[in-house]
């Protein structure tokens, strides 16, 4: 949800229906999701004041719409002489269009996911746009036509329980005068769970796995449009016996501002670089997540715009990079006295990649590295190998080279496609 809303109604307990509390829940996009309640569900006045957690709050809105408030945070107040309460709860996840008795209730079968940048990562490639000139060159007729012969979707089968599927939309509406016309086309995320309902928590996880995918493939960060979670039991059947599963759309708050737009021929790699091997790729990324997810988690925090440069910024990729040939290459390595175990970890991953031409021919310089890492880390005396400002920032982006080299080489990259995403690409 993109707009800013207020939901009056009545709200109660799972457990407590009968006892029905009237408030607003306030909803801004990605700031907060607030209700306040004229009174609140605490009994004893000594709870008033302090702040506890509910785990779930239900509510009945004005016009009948179903509301699942989850984790609230509640504040209360009283105004004296009157002793008037009102109780906040700041709440993380906001559902509209269903009833949950708890967070963990397994009531979903499939999620949908609008994501930032999927389009141009992937297009949909449904409308079509043809312009006719005249002998003098000026255009004298514009053709703009959706062709369903170009749908598409790609299905794959990400582990035993779930289908990831991809899909290209195109949509066209006019006025009924035919004074205006809007044409629009999306692609879309969707994973489904094969035999059973499952809860809002194990599909969010999901989606945000490939979230961390696509922030990979555009070395950028990816924020959500819209997530809509369906119930199979949950539906509207038509005359022809069709059934239309009704949305559920799920909201919650994001930390971080994630809505900037990025240029496709910026990206890593896009879906058709990848093709011909995306499901193996795909697949290895989400049975991956264990065992890659540090890993991961630092990488995609490495893309993520900065204001400030810091030495933070350099200790978490040297981590990774280090934590990657313990877990992937070598747990235990003999290390020659006078010699530095990061230094021998280092230089093999370095020969492994050594076919890689932003990693051949910009060579790392590893006593600085170890150095650097040495002074940050362990607060060893400083010395001319140890690195500052920019000389600091130029090195880490190098090392994130390699970084990414390791996390693109254990999901299924060979080095030839390796190599060749990263020559086109001037941001690496």
């Amino acid at each position: 949800m993109k707009t800013n809303e207020e939901y009056k109604g009545s709200w109660f307990l799972p457990e407590e229906k009968e006892n029905r509390i009237p408030g607003i829940l306030y909803f801004e996009a990605n700031k907060e999701i607030r209700l306040e309640l004229i009174g609140g569900f605490e009994t004893d006045i000594k709870e008033i004041f302090n702040s506890k957690t509910i785990d779930v709050i239900l509510g009945i809105t004005g016009k009948n719409e179903k509301i699942s408030l989850l984790v609230c945070h509640s504040y209360s107040s009283v105004t004296f002489p009157s002793e008037f309460q009102t109780t906040n709860y700041a709440c993380q996840y906001f559902i509209k269009g269903k009833h949950l008795s708890s967070i963990n209730e397994l009531t979903f079968n499939k999620v949908r996911a609008d994501l930032s940048s999927l389009y141009d990562w992937h297009p949909s490639g449904m409308i079509r746009n043809t312009i006719e000139f005249s002998k003098n060159g000026k255009p004298f007729k514009t053709i703009v036509s959706i062709d369903e012969n170009d749908s598409w979707e790609e299905i794959v089968p990400i582990d035993s329980e779930y289908t990831l599927r991809i899909f290209g939309t195109g949509n066209f509406n006019g006025s009924y005068d035919n004074s205006t016309y809007d044409f629009s086309q999306n692609t879309i995320l969707e994973i489904e769970h094969n035999n059973a309902k499952t809860s809002f928590a194990k599909f969010l996880n999901k989606i945000e796995i490939f979230r961390q995918f696509l922030s990979l493939a555009t070395l950028s960060p990816i924020n959500y449009t819209e997530i809509t979670l369906f119930d199979n039991s949950d539906f509207q059947e038509l005359k022809d016996g069709e059934r239309i599963l009704h949305p559920i759309i799920l909201n919650f708050i994001e930390r971080e501002n994630t809505s900037k737009k990025n240029d496709s021929f910026k990206f890593l790699f896009t879906h058709t670089d990848i093709e011909p091997v995306f499901p193996d790729i795909i697949t290895k990324w989400f049975n991956s997540k264990e065992d890659l997810a540090p890993i991961r988690n630092h990488l995609i925090a490495s893309i993520k715009p900065k204001i400030i440069f810091t030495s933070l910024d350099f200790l978490i990729i040297v981590q990774s990079i280090e934590g990657y040939h313990r877990r992937f290459i070598k747990k235990k390595i003999k290390v020659p006295k006078g010699e530095s175990e990061l230094n021998l970890r280092l230089n093999e991953i370095i020969k492994l990649f050594d076919a890689i031409d932003k990693v051949n021919k910009r060579p790392i310089n590893l006593v600085q590295v170890v150095k650097s890492r040495n002074y940050y880390s362990h607060f060893y005396e400083k010395d001319e190998n140890v690195l500052d400002g920019k000389e600091l920032y130029f090195l880490t982006q190098q090392l994130r080279t390699l970084l990414i080299c390791c996390v693109l080489n254990l999901i299924g990259f060979e080095i030839d496609l390796i190599n060749k995403l990263l020559n086109k690409n001037d941001k690496i």
